[in-house]
């Protein structure tokens, strides 16, 4: 009995591989080495041949093996391929180099084993195999195209060390949990969009990161390590991430790298880096932060809407804070470096600063720039400021303010709705006082005229 079932399982298993003759496929021939175009046969169960006509089988090219479930989609004229049946399963000769663009597509196929000799799997290659559990990679792989393995059941990938570079191959695999990426991968573009990874560790090999892991919310833990220059673009927004520690050879955090992340409470920047761009820690629930000295530039709404962010350290070797760059984020105290120039437009607006000293070499402080801070009782300007923008301290409680002579444009409304005001300015040369006026800065008339009054060395309003 034993015997007999064995034979009918052997005989099973010959039908399911063999199936296949020369005739089943259609191929072109380039530099007497066959591409494989279409699929004629009708069995489901494929494996590639080693040769046709005697020449070797490098290249399955695209949308051969496809099933073409809406014929709409062959109106293009590369379009070559298509396979008049659903393909199961699939085994690749050892001769084959290249899987061409949706080769696969919309197959039934549960696990794909990889000859040794596959370097390149193009876009789309077996997208929509929505029963596809298992890859075994080879140790030659090099490039895996967008959209490859998109939409199937993967679970968890080990990666080979071969591999350089993954587009959006794996985007959208829900059931996908765990991966090991290689050391030697170089990018990873878009890769993991909506997956649930929980955990990454990111090879030394990887340079930039881009959209790799947007929108991925199950992912709780990712470890940088040396390497890392930039990370640009939404990278990690929306991820579930509680703390991160960036590599000393970051060099740029830019455009909503750590954006939209309430879980985040801590981060530590590294010496090194030199550019943090626009709204990338925005939305986040970060509660202390230290600048580092390398960082010359911080972008628009940086930090902007951290509502636990209370302690901000600024260190020497800032130039600029970007427009509205800490607005609504609970900081108390600010102690500006000496090398900040430029306070752009909205940047600690509704915030909870109790007074601000101005570091020595402001030049311009930005509309708008401390609007809205009821906490905001002292202001002392420095000695070489030339711009003060439109709103800049309007609806706050100052109580006395001095402007300097090096003042050469004050926008109106600059001091706009505080209760009252003390405006001095310095004659040149003296070190005295020209004029010192008191005025309810409500009456917009004695507000414009007083500072028209007093304000010799303005140049314009």
């Amino acid at each position: 009995m034993n015997k007999i079932l064995s034979f009918i399982l052997i005989f099973i298993g010959a039908v399911l591989l063999i199936g296949c003759g020369d005739s089943d496929f259609g191929f072109e021939v380039n530099d007497n080495r066959v591409t494989i175009t279409s699929y004629l046969g009708t069995n489901p169960h494929v494996r590639i041949p080693n040769r046709i006509n005697g020449l070797p089988v490098v290249e399955i090219g695209c949308f051969a093996f496809a099933y073409l479930s809406n014929p709409v989609n062959a109106v293009l004229g590369h379009f070559v391929g298509y396979s008049r049946v659903i393909i199961e399963s699939v085994r690749f000769n050892q001769n084959l180099e290249r899987i061409g663009l949706a080769a696969f597509e919309e197959s039934k196929i549960s696990t794909i084993t990889l000859s040794e000799n596959i370097i390149y799997i193009s876009a789309r290659a077996f997208r929509n195999n929505f029963y596809l559990e298992e890859i075994i990679f080879n140790n030659r792989l090099k490039e895996i195209g967008s959209g490859a393995f998109a939409n199937t059941a993967l679970r968890e990938l080990d990666f080979p060390n071969s591999l350089i570079w993954i587009e959006t191959a794996f985007a959208y695999n829900q059931n996908l949990t765990k991966i090991h990426l290689n050391e030697g991968l170089v990018g990873l573009p878009m890769a993991f969009i909506g997956t649930n990874i929980e955990s990454v560790n990111i090879p030394s090999t990887v340079r930039n990161i881009t959209r790799s892991f947007y929108g991925v919310s199950s992912l709780k833990n990712v470890t940088f390590n040396e390497g890392l220059e930039r990370i640009i673009g939404p990278a990690f927004q929306g991820t579930s991430l509680k703390s991160i520690i960036l590599p000393s050879s970051l060099r740029v955090l830019a455009f909503n790298s750590f954006a939209n992340i309430p879980t985040l409470s801590e981060v530590i920047l590294n010496e090194g880096l030199e550019f943090i761009g626009d709204n990338v820690f925005k939305n986040t629930s970060i509660t202390t932060i230290n600048i580092p000295t390398t960082v010359r530039n911080i972008g628009n709404n940086a930090f902007s809407n951290n509502l636990m962010l209370t302690d901000v350290i600024f260190n020497e070797g800032l130039v600029t804070i970007g427009n509205n760059a800490f607005e609504n984020s609970p900081i108390t105290s600010l102690n500006l470096p000496s090398t900040l120039v430029t306070i752009g437009e909205g940047a600690f607006q509704g915030t909870n600063l109790l007074y601000v000293i101005m570091p020595a070499n402001l030049r311009t402080i930005g509309q708008n720039a401390f609007r809205n801070i009821d906490t905001l009782e002292r202001v002392y300007l420095n000695f070489r400021l030339e711009y003060i923008g439109f709103s800049a301290f309007r609806f706050t409680n100052l109580t006395s303010v001095v402007i300097p002579i090096s003042v050469v444009a004050l926008s109106l409304l600059a001091f706009d709705e505080n209760v009252l005001l003390i405006y001095h300015s310095v004659s040149e040369g003296t070190g005295g006082w020209k004029n010192i006026v008191i005025f309810n800065n409500i009456n917009f008339k004695l507000y414009k005229y007083a500072i028209l009054f007093i304000a010799h060395n303005i140049k314009g309003l």
